[in-house]
């Protein structure tokens, strides 16, 4: 049995396409994939994180749309900052990045959703300094929707979860009153179905 617990704000995000990637070689192929970090405000540490599977030789311009889906979802509780990062993977070193661009989440802005969009791709330097690179963009989609979130009260880990859900949503609110749960720690919604 699914019972509902209430309904959570989610943040939907698709990159459709990247352009003039840096790293491609003549012998070896650009093979991006993309991280996505969600950072609260203040913050430096990411409230939740999702990264794509790897596109081999795709090179330098990779049309997401037609080699695979690059998107994540994520429960959104006013986090202010998006990081999409591209990276180039490599078998033999390190994966490299190849980019990375923050998007300012203000709700009135990604509450109209964002189609289609073209962000500039962004590099840090050995010391520390962030430097446009030229040309360089990905294009993506943004939405934020509401959802019902539903648990199973039969199964032991879902009873578990909502056993941490009450407990953030006393210790947060702390007056008795009832608050919605989406402005609290989305730590106590990991793990929950979300349909």
């Amino acid at each position: 049995v699914k019972d509902m617990l209430g309904v959570q704000d989610m943040l939907y995000v698709e990159v459709e396409r990247a352009t003039k990637l840096p790293l491609d070689s003549r012998i070896d192929k650009l093979d991006p994939f993309v991280k996505f970090f969600l950072i609260k405000s203040g913050e430096t540490e990411p409230q939740s994180k999702a990264e794509s599977k790897i596109f081999w030789n795709a090179g330098p311009d990779p049309n997401f749309l037609e080699l695979g889906l690059v998107q994540a979802s994520f429960p959104y509780s006013n986090e202010e900052t998006l990081r999409i990062e591209v990276w180039t993977a490599n078998e033999i070193f390190n994966h490299q990045l190849c980019g990375f661009v923050d998007i300012n989440l203000s709700k009135h802005h990604i509450a109209k959703g964002v189609k289609n969009q073209k962000f500039g791709l962004t590099r840090r330097s050995g010391n520390g300094e962030d430097s446009v690179i030229p040309d360089c963009s990905i294009q993506a989609s943004l939405r934020l929707t509401k959802q019902d979130v539903h648990m199973d009260l039969d199964n032991p880990d879902d009873r578990n979860r909502l056993q941490v859900f009450n407990r953030i949503e006393t210790d947060v609110a702390g007056d008795g009153k009832l608050h919605d749960y989406s402005h609290h720690n989305d730590d106590a919604l990991v793990g929950l179905e979300v349909t």
